[in-house]
């Protein structure tokens, strides 16, 4: 898959974004849907419910899928298909996915931060939370407002001021 990506042109790149290369691709590194609906429930906690799991292993599950479907995804984002892919509202929910895995992983991108620099030292977990905040950063706040509403994005920005504050890569 990753290989097909790379060496095929950039109108069959292109012909496989529009048959949902970029679907499969964070499919293999978002959450199930039922640890992201735990991670939705952090993000509005309610009265007496139990507190927010932290950890983060998740992430360090099937890395070499997830790290291939990174790589895939950022070449597919070399056209503008691909981010007009995600624009689309049918992958609202994608995108709503994304931000909620980068609240659940807030603490952990703050703790251990790597060096663009030096390569090695970044984590899986904070190459993939570069891959989302690079996807949703081509959104616009209209776009936000009218999928997720003022409420949602209200609820996200800590996290947005956070990392912009105390991490030394920005994205």
């Amino acid at each position: 898959f990753a290989r097909l990506a790379r060496d095929v042109n950039a109108e069959l790149q292109q012909k496989m974004i529009k048959q949902g290369a970029m679907s499969v691709c964070l499919t293999v590194l978002l959450p199930p849907p039922p640890d992201c609906k735990q991670m939705e429930d952090a993000v509005y906690p309610r009265p007496g419910a139990e507190p927010e799991d932290r950890d983060c292993s998740e992430s360090l599950l099937l890395p070499e899928a997830r790290l291939i479907a990174g790589a895939v995804a950022s070449w597919l984002l070399q056209h503008v298909d691909g981010y007009s892919w995600l624009k689309d509202r049918r992958n609202a929910g994608t995108c709503r996915s994304m931000l909620f895995q980068l609240h659940h992983w807030r603490d952990q991108l703050i703790e251990q931060q790597g060096s663009i620099s030096v390569l090695a030292t970044v984590a899986p977990l904070e190459r993939y939370a570069s891959l989302y905040l690079v996807l949703l950063s081509s959104l616009q706040i209209e776009w936000y407002i009218d999928n997720f509403g003022v409420g949602f994005m209200a609820a996200l920005m800590p996290l947005f001021l956070s990392l912009w504050s105390k991490h030394a890569n920005v994205v």
